[in-house]
């Protein structure tokens, strides 16, 4: 309920780009019925809407984002075209891949934030976060990490070094200071960091 409540009214719009997947296609609804964020679908469109009819739901308008459609906007297809100058080859798929455009509109604050990977591989939402949105002023060492909402209250963030195999001693602070700056702006909580491999 805390997030709902910190969420709610801040016209946060959020990027779900895996759009064809059923579980992408409730979650929008649910969280465009309850107001919480505002969401775009990204995908294509027709299955998207074809995929809603065969649960029974209606996506309301205004919702898809249509990666056709989208990738020709002018601003989207600039920030492809600049991540893949020194890769032109790859520009046509990455105008029909709905993590990439998704990441373009991130990219470009169309949208707040982007989650993708319900369908994918973990390493085509890394290497698509990775060239089209780049690293934050700062970072030198890619990472993931998620926040676990535990049922007594706690909120504890988990690091992976999985995006880096084999890090070094310099890496893995990286690691460990980029996931405690994130539990601190999810959470507003001052985070103690424990390394518990490696």
């Amino acid at each position: 309920d805390r997030w709902r409540t910190e969420l709610s009214g801040r016209g946060l719009t959020v990027a779900l780009a895996d759009g064809e997947d059923e579980r992408v296609i409730r979650a929008a609804i649910a969280l465009h019925t309850e107001s919480i964020v505002d969401v775009r679908v990204f995908g294509d469109g027709t299955r998207i809407s074809r995929q809603a009819q065969a649960l029974g739901l209606t996506l309301p308008v205004g919702l898809i984002a249509d990666v056709t459609e989208t990738s020709g906007d002018p601003v989207i297809r600039s920030a492809l075209e600049t991540a893949h100058a020194n890769k032109p080859e790859a520009l046509p798929s990455a105008l029909a891949d709905p993590i990439c455009v998704a990441s373009a509109a991130l990219k470009t604050g169309q949208v707040d934030a982007c989650v993708a990977g319900a369908a994918r591989p973990t390493a085509d939402v890394l290497r698509a976060g990775l060239r089209i949105v780049g690293l934050a002023s700062g970072v030198r060492t890619l990472s993931s990490c998620f926040l676990l909402l535990l049922s007594d209250g706690r909120q504890l963030t988990f690091s992976d070094c999985a995006v880096v195999p084999d890090p070094e001693s310099e890496q893995l602070a990286d690691i460990a200071l980029d996931a405690a700056k994130t539990h601190h702006s999810l959470t507003g909580d001052t985070p103690k960091v424990a390394m518990l491999s490696f």
